[in-house]
């Protein structure tokens, strides 16, 4: 019982600062925790005197409001931020308790006009006063320095010393009148902010994309703001903002093809030129080399060691970004009225199960979260298995036998057909991933159910959802005429579940939903992974 009431520290971090909780709710999403308690704690090799200066400075900026409190169901994007390693999210939908180890940026992180401060100075060991003076805008060095003050910081361009050696200019690293992020400032330019509610979310959306694709395509810019609603109905302005970072053609096929210039026999005649509210030529390039440093702390949180398996893709939940140079524990955090349980074995989220039946399994929090907040079901306990390696691991079979699986007594082969097996933790952004290489790697005849459900997937939610949704709680979530459901049921995929009683695959078919909402699975049942087959040629 003293086991079960005890209460862990959680620390991750925002925007480049480390933040420590010795007493977190597990009913309290990130969304109300960055707008209402974010503590940033300033680097410990901080000097006493510049501690006490950037404890006083970081006090106005205590509450990040910049991540909007909205439709609170992950629907409108308008809380979005970026978790580490670079994937957009629903802070609204993302439960604190779940952060430990993760670095998460907010729109106040890639950019302020009011702090005046480049981003690189957020995550420097030193403190935003050793790097530049918000008042002087000088270099801290030029009071003792043999150098000339303008060698160090001009007082009249206000810029950080990075800028004077960094191979590109000083407005690309800070602008002098915006200090905003490349993003920010084309949304405002392409006159695309609107009322500016929903802003905030659209940045980060697209600047998580920027992030992982410098250089990105229509198709990916509309997928990234897919997820992302604007009251004000102004998406033309929006996306001719995010435009101007693709090195695709102004072609009107981004409209859907329809009249497409390229459908048209060629005219002698100038076409009128339609009005240009911004000249691109204005915006500065984008320099991937001046976003946001990693916390060092999370760096080798890479080289996490998935039992050897052969074929093996790895992921990284947001429960192992932290360094694990010390054995990982079960993490336990208790609140007023619910207990948050991560485990850390397979062995130990049977036994968790065992005790709890009904205790609900929670990665993406897209199915509890609504049904907490709106319909104010409560769980005594919630069990996050985002520490689970073989939750995660994606292993292909040429003959389709379960890899997982214990002596053959208790297991019930299905079928033997070539395939995959994808971990049930992955989440839908990753699996389409995985079906896309085996898509790239296989003959056509061999890739249709992978096709049939990356058509699925393309359409299913918004980008955010995507990306922290599990394949096994799409699965379980049983809504059996909708989501991936009707094509893994029409494709003859199959379950490795497990629970206290051993290991057992079951068919995934019409059979399987025994209602909305409901499976011929048990109480105590955990599903470890999915098996997705290839087809053959008829």
């Amino acid at each position: 019982m003293a086991e079960e009431k005890r209460t862990d520290c959680l620390c991750f971090f925002v925007n480049g600062k480390k933040v420590v909780e010795e007493h977190v709710d597990p009913e309290t999403m990130l969304v109300s925790f960055l707008r209402e308690k974010c503590i940033l704690h300033p680097h410990p090799s901080t000097s006493s005197l510049l501690l006490l200066l950037e404890m006083v400075s970081l006090a106005a900026s205590v509450r990040l409001t910049g991540t909007k409190s909205s439709c609170g169901g992950g629907g409108c994007g308008a809380c979005t931020v970026m978790v580490s390693r670079h994937f957009s999210a629903n802070a609204c939908l993302l439960p604190v308790c779940q952060l430990a180890g993760a670095a998460i940026t907010t729109v106040e992180g890639i950019g302020s006009s009011k702090t005046r401060l480049h981003p690189v100075q957020v995550t420097s060991p030193h403190t935003s006063l050793q790097c530049s003076s918000i008042k002087t805008r000088l270099h801290p060095v030029q009071v003792t320095s043999p150098h000339t003050s303008l060698q160090c910081s001009s007082i009249k361009t206000r810029l950080h010393l990075v800028q004077v050696t960094s191979p590109h200019t000083s407005l690309q690293c800070s602008s002098i009148k915006t200090r905003l992020h490349l993003v920010q400032e084309r949304l405002a330019k392409a006159h695309g902010s609107q009322c500016g509610f929903c802003s905030p979310g659209m940045v980060m959306s697209m600047y998580t994309l920027l992030r992982n694709h410098p250089q990105p395509s229509m198709e990916e810019i509309r997928e990234a703001l897919g997820g992302n609603l604007c009251r004000c109905t102004g998406y033309r302005p929006i996306i001719d903002s995010c435009r101007t970072f693709s090195q695709e053609s102004k072609c009107c096929q981004g409209n859907g093809g329809v009249g497409c210039c390229l459908n048209e026999e060629e005219s002698t005649e100038p076409e009128p030129s339609a009005p240009q509210l911004f000249n691109k030529e204005d915006f500065l390039p984008l320099d991937p080399t001046q976003e946001l440093i990693f916390p060092p702390e999370l760096m080798t949180s890479c080289t996490v060691n998935l039992h050897g398996k052969v074929n093996v893709v790895p992921y990284l939940p947001p429960g192992q970004r932290m360094v694990l140079t010390e054995p990982q524990q079960t993490q336990r955090f208790q609140g007023e009225r619910m207990s948050w349980v991560s485990p850390v074995s397979l062995a130990e989220l049977v036994l968790l199960k065992t005790h709890h039946p009904w205790a609900p399994l929670v990665l993406g929090n897209t199915t509890i979260g609504p049904e907490m907040k709106f319909k104010g079901v409560v769980h005594p306990m919630i069990i996050s298995p985002s520490r689970v390696p073989p939750l995660f691991e994606v292993i292909q079979t040429p003959q389709g036998n379960n890899p997982f699986s214990p002596p053959v007594e208790f297991i019930v082969i299905v079928d033997v057909s070539a395939g995959v097996w994808v971990g049930a933790g992955l989440s839908l952004t990753q699996v389409r991933s995985v079906l896309e290489a085996r898509v790239e790697a296989l003959s056509q005849e061999k890739t249709e159910l992978y096709r049939a459900l990356l058509d699925q997937l393309r359409t299913l939610a918004g980008q955010q959802i995507r990306n922290v949704a599990s394949l096994g709680g799409n699965i379980v979530s049983a809504h059996p005429n909708s989501n991936l459901n009707p094509v893994l049921a029409a494709g003859g995929c199959r379950l490795s579940v497990v629970s206290d009683g051993g290991r057992r695959e079951v068919l995934l078919n019409q059979d399987f939903f025994t209602g909305f909402g409901k499976t011929v699975l048990k109480a105590g049942d955990i599903v470890v992974s999915v098996f997705i087959p290839e087809t053959q040629a008829v």
